[in-house]
C-alpha cells in the first residue's frame, strides 16, 4: 500500500506494509530470501556441476570407445586386432585402406572426432560463467539475510549499492558470453557441414 503525503513545500511517497505482513516482516522476508538462496542458487549450481561432470565423463568415455573402434581392424579368424602404423607406410595410404578420405563415411569420421572436445569445452565455459555469476550473488543474499535477521551492519549502503550494480553487470555480461559461446559452436557445426 502506498500513502501520499502532501504539504505546501514537498510531495513524497512512503511505502506502508499491510498489517499482516508488518507483524511478521522479518520472518516473511527471511523465508523468501532463504528459499531463493537455496532453490535458485545453491541447488541449481550444485546439480549443474554434478550433472555436467557426469556428462563430461560420458563424453570422454564415448571418445575413448570411438577411438578404439576406429583403430581396430577385423581379424580373419573372427576377432579384432588393432591397426599398427608401419614407419614405411605413409599415413595417406593407411587412411585410404581404412576408408578415410574416400566417400562420405570416412571423411565424416575424421571430422567428428574433435566435436566432442568442443562440446565439452562449451559446457565447461557455460558452467564456469554461470558459477562465476551465481556464487557471488548467493553470498550477497546471505549477507543481506544476516543483516536483516541480526540487525548487524556488514555492508555500508554505498558498498551494498555498488555490489548490486556490479552483480547485475556481471549477470548481463554472462548472458553475452553464453550467447557468443553457443553461437560459435553453431557456426563451427555449420562450417563443418558445408565443407
Amino acid at each position: 500500500m502506498m500513502a501520499n503525503f502532501t504539504s505546501t513545500d514537498n510531495q513524497a511517497c512512503v511505502y506502508v506494509l499491510s498489517p499482516g505482513v508488518n507483524r511478521h516482516e522479518h520472518l516473511l522476508f527471511n523465508t523468501y530470501y532463504c528459499f531463493r538462496v537455496v532453490c535458485v542458487h545453491v541447488l541449481p549450481c550444485t546439480s549443474l556441476v554434478i550433472l555436467n561432470s557426469a556428462l563430461v565423463g560420458a563424453i570422454r568415455t564415448a571418445q575413448r570407445r570411438r577411438h578404439w573402434l576406429l583403430h581396430r581392424q577385423p581379424n580373419p579368424e573372427g576377432g579384432a586386432r588393432l591397426l599398427r602404423r608401419d614407419d614405411d607406410q605413409p599415413p595417406a595410404e593407411e587412411d585410404a585402406q581404412r576408408g578415410h578420405g574416400q566417400g562420405r563415411t570416412g571423411s565424416g569420421r575424421r571430422r567428428r572426432l574433435p566435436e566432442g572436445s568442443s562440446t565439452t569445452m562449451m559446457l565447461v565455459i557455460v558452467v564456469g560463467v554461470f558459477l562465476l555469476v551465481e556464487t557471488p550473488l548467493a553470498v550477497f543474499l546471505v549477507v543481506m539475510i544476516a543483516e536483516n535477521t541480526f540487525g548487524a551492519t556488514v555492508l555500508t549502503p554505498e558498498s551494498r549499492d555498488l555490489a548490486s550494480l556490479y552483480l547485475n553487470l556481471f549477470m548481463l555480461l554472462s548472458y553475452l558470453v553464453c550467447f557468443i559461446t553457443h553461437k560459435a559452436k553453431i557456426n563451427v557445426r555449420i562450417t563443418r557441414k558445408l565443407t
